[in-house]
């Protein structure tokens, strides 16, 4: 698999020092631990063709 940044979240003060991912049947959990305290996100997965990101067409969600 090859990743490509698609969204920079700044973190603020926080820095992400580990995280991890796992994926449970059809669902995708991202980990991040900051500092002392742990954040949980669901990963809602996409697949985006090169054209599709050369224009600019799909919409990058940070919620």
């Amino acid at each position: 698999f090859v990743a490509e940044e698609v969204m920079r979240y700044e973190t603020g003060p926080n820095v992400v020092m580990t995280c991890a991912v796992r994926t449970i049947g059809n669902r995708t959990y991202l980990t991040a631990g900051q500092e002392s305290h742990c954040q949980l996100y669901k990963v809602n997965v996409r697949v985006v063709d090169a054209a599709e990101t050369r224009r600019g067409s799909f919409r990058a969600e940070n919620g």
